[in-house]
C-alpha cells in the first residue's frame, strides 16, 4: 500500500518539481500524506404543494475526494486535491448533463463546481496551494484552498491565508480570496451589484481571532463581500465534563450582516426605504447534556426583517446554530424568524438513532394572517463500523402553513462513507 501511494504521489508532483530542480524526486520529496475519503450517497426528495403539481426526483451520487500534502523542505509544503463528482439520476436523463463538467462554461476555467442541480460529472484539481512556515508561530497558504470560514461549509476558495498561534490554543487568521467554488449550497439572493457578476467572482477577506481548549470554544469574525456586505459573527461555546460518562454543554451566537449601500441601491434602495433587502441580526442558543449515550439538545434562535431579505452565511449554514435538515435556510431567507428546536439522540455499540424537531415562525406581509408557520421533524439512524467506515441516514419531513394553505416536502438521504 506505501508503494502505491507514494508512486502515485510521485506522479501529480512530478510534472510541478522536476523543472525547479535537478535533484532526484525522492529527496525533493521528503515525506508525503493521502488524505481523503469516498463517498456513496442515495437521495430522494418529493415536494407536495398544496397548489401546483407535485413533485419527485430521486439520484445516486458518488465522490471521491484525495488530497496529496508533500514536504518540499524545512519551510515549504504543497497540496494538491483531486476530485471525482458523478451523479446518476433515477428515472428520466432528459435533463441530465454528460461529459467534463469543470469549466463552469469559462467563468472559472479549472475549478470544481460541484455537483450540478439535475446530474453531472466532474473531474477536477479541486485544491492546489503551497504552504510556508519558516516564521516563527505563522502558517501562510497561497492557492486554491479550503476557504475555512464562518460564513462558509466546504467550498474552496483562491488566494491567500496567514494563521497565526502566539501562544497554545489561540489562533488569529487574515484571509484574501480573489474567487471562490461555484457550489449548489451558495447563497440564493440575487448578488448582483449592478453588474453581472455572481457571486461566487466577489473578492472576499476576513479577520477571525479563535480560541480553543478542552472546554471553550471561543470565536470572532469578520468577512467582507465586495460591494455586498460585511458579515460579523462572535460564538461562545463551553463543554464541560462531570464525570466519565456524563457533560454539559452549551453554545451562544451572535452574527450581524450590514449590506453594503450599492446593494442596496441595486435593490431598490430610496431616501424612506432600504427597497427589498435589509441589515439582519442573528442570535442563538443551544443547551445540551450528554449522558450514558443519551444526548439531548434545545434552542432558540432568531434572525431577520420583516418584509425584507438578508444573508448571514455565503455557503450552506456556515458555523451557526442549524437544527434539522431542511427548513432553515441562512443563505436566502425572507421575513423575521423566530424558531424553537429540540433534538435527542441515543448511541449504543457501534448503532445510533436520533430526532430533531423545528419549529420556525416567519413574519411577512405577504401571508394573510402576517406569518408562516413551518415545522420539520428529522428522525435519523447511523452505524459505525470503525474509525473508517460509517453509515448514516435520515428523513425530513417539513410542513409550511398559510392560513388553510399547507405544503409538505419529504426528504430521505443515505450515506456510506469512508475516510482514510
Amino acid at each position: 500500500m506505501k508503494l502505491f501511494k507514494l508512486s502515485l504521489a510521485a506522479v501529480v508532483a512530478a510534472g510541478a518539481l522536476s523543472s525547479v530542480s535537478a535533484a532526484p524526486l525522492e529527496e525533493a520529496i521528503k515525506d508525503i500524506d493521502v488524505s481523503g475519503f469516498g463517498r456513496y450517497r442515495f437521495q430522494s426528495t418529493e415536494e407536495k404543494p398544496a397548489i401546483g403539481q407535485k413533485t419527485h426526483g430521486t439520484f445516486h451520487r458518488f465522490t471521491l475526494d484525495v488530497n496529496f500534502k508533500a514536504t518540499l523542505d524545512d519551510n515549504f509544503f504543497s497540496v494538491i486535491g483531486l476530485r471525482y463528482d458523478s451523479a446518476d439520476i433515477v428515472g428520466s436523463h432528459a435533463h441530465a448533463n454528460s461529459g467534463i463538467a469543470n469549466t463552469h462554461g469559462g467563468l472559472l476555467s479549472g475549478v470544481n463546481g460541484g455537483w450540478g442541480g439535475s446530474g453531472a460529472d466532474s473531474f477536477s484539481v479541486r485544491q492546489y496551494y503551497v504552504g510556508y512556515t519558516a516564521i516563527p508561530y505563522t502558517t501562510v497558504l497561497f492557492g486554491r484552498q479550503p476557504a475555512g470560514t464562518f460564513f462558509t461549509d466546504d467550498i474552496v476558495a483562491t488566494g491567500l491565508k496567514v494563521a497565526v498561534n502566539p501562544v497554545e490554543g489561540l489562533t488569529l487568521a487574515a484571509l484574501y480570496y480573489t474567487n471562490f467554488e461555484e457550489d449548489g449550497d451558495l447563497g440564493g439572493i440575487p448578488f448582483n451589484d449592478g453588474s453581472s457578476a455572481y457571486i461566487h467572482q466577489k473578492n472576499l477577506w476576513g479577520l477571525a481571532a479563535i480560541y480553543q481548549n478542552e472546554m471553550l470554544d471561543l470565536q470572532a469574525w469578520y468577512a467582507g463581500l465586495n460591494k455586498v456586505a460585511n458579515l460579523f459573527a462572535i460564538s461562545a461555546g463551553v463543554d464541560y465534563a462531570i464525570s466519565d460518562g456524563a457533560s454539559v454543554r452549551g453554545k451562544a451566537q451572535w452574527a450581524h450582516t450590514n449590506l453594503t449601500s450599492t446593494f442596496k441601491d441595486n435593490h431598490g434602495r430610496t431616501a424612506w426605504s432600504d427597497g427589498a433587502v435589509a441589515n439582519s441580526n442573528f442570535i442563538g442558543f443551544d443547551l445540551g447534556a450528554s449522558f450514558y449515550g443519551f444526548d439531548l439538545d434545545a434552542g432558540y434562535l432568531t434572525y431577520g426583517k420583516k418584509d425584507k431579505k438578508s444573508v448571514h452565511t455565503l455557503e450552506d449554514a456556515g458555523s451557526l446554530i442549524k437544527p434539522g435538515e431542511e427548513l432553515l435556510n441562512y443563505t436566502a431567507f425572507d421575513g423575521k424568524h423566530k424558531v424553537w428546536f429540540g433534538t435527542a439522540a441515543y448511541t449504543f455499540d457501534a448503532y445510533s438513532i436520533g430526532v430533531d424537531y423545528v419549529n420556525d415562525r416567519v413574519k411577512h406581509i405577504k401571508y394573510k394572517d402576517g406569518k408562516l408557520k413551518a415545522d420539520e421533524w428529522v428522525v435519523r439512524a447511523g452505524y459505525k463500523y470503525n474509525d473508517k467506515l460509517s453509515f448514516k441516514a435520515w428523513y425530513s419531513m417539513v410542513t409550511k402553513k398559510q392560513g388553510d394553505v399547507k405544503d409538505k416536502s419529504d426528504r430521505f438521504r443515505f450515506d456510506a462513507r469512508y475516510n482514510f
